[in-house]
């Protein structure tokens, strides 16, 4: 039989860097780490930003009279701004802070591992397919000269110059 091989060139042409990164599971578990420490380092940023807070409060009364006296009616509101804003925190801030951004950092460096890992087995991978590729044509070339070789021998017999033997030899060469 015949021998082929993909072209290698429209195979390599369909993975950008980008398809591989959205391929691999490594990869979208250390984006994933990498958004979860993002939000982490949001949130504790969060902790310690000033506040505000407003109330406003209604209340009416009305009483009918009693024995003693007529009736009332009392009309209240309250309305407050409560401003929070910690002036010290003993530190726990800045430390957290540091280790939120050393997440970040950790996982950003996952990344960027994880997508060497994959590019390097990416490379080895059509590196072996080019090897494969220059095999397949040699076990193509060998088999074309083969039949080449069986045709001659055939020819020969048939001109009276070769023998039989030397037919079913250039034929057990080839297969």
């Amino acid at each position: 039989g015949a021998f082929a091989v993909v072209d290698m060139r429209s195979l390599a042409g369909t993975f950008s860097l980008e398809a591989l990164d959205a391929m691999n599971p490594d990869i979208q578990i250390a984006m994933a780490e990498l958004a979860v420490a993002e939000r982490q380092l949001k949130q504790i940023k969060g902790r310690f930003q000033p506040t505000a807070e407003m109330k406003l409060e209604g209340e009416y009364t009305e009483s009918q009279g009693s024995l003693f006296g007529g009736g009332s009616t009392v009309s209240s509101v309250d309305i407050g701004l409560e401003l929070n804003w910690s002036i010290y925190e003993g530190g726990v801030r800045r430390s957290q802070m540091r280790v939120a951004q050393h997440q970040v950092e950790i996982a950003k460096r996952r990344i960027e591992q994880a997508r060497d890992a994959a590019r390097g087995r990416y490379v080895a991978l059509m590196e072996a397919l080019d090897k494969a590729r220059a095999m397949v044509g040699t076990a193509g070339r060998e088999q074309r000269i083969s039949t080449e070789r069986v045709v001659a021998a055939e020819d020969s017999l048939a001109a009276g110059a070769g023998s039989r033997e030397a037919v079913l030899e250039a034929g057990l060469r080839r297969d």
